[in-house]
């Protein structure tokens, strides 16, 4: 609720639908995971957990900070 409250009273739409969109695309594969787990296919389940992981480590430890920020801080939107 901060990240849409405070984007939506600093007026900075692009840079808040950006950072909610990188939040929101590792749900994905966590939440098949989250379905796959009460079913019977266990190896398909770590498999999707795994990814699930990789895209959360790489969208929020280095899209957003490195990417993001740097181009924030030093390029400027």
């Amino acid at each position: 609720m901060y990240l849409f409250f405070g984007y939506y009273m600093t007026n900075r739409w692009d840079v808040g639908t950006v950072v909610a969109y990188l939040h929101d695309i590792a749900d994905v594969p966590m939440m098949t995971s989250k379905v796959l787990s009460e079913t019977n296919v266990p190896k398909t389940t770590a498999i999707v957990f795994v990814f699930g992981m990789g895209v959360w480590a790489y969208t929020r430890l280095y899209i957003l900070p490195y990417e993001m920020i740097y181009e924030a801080i030093y390029i400027g939107c």
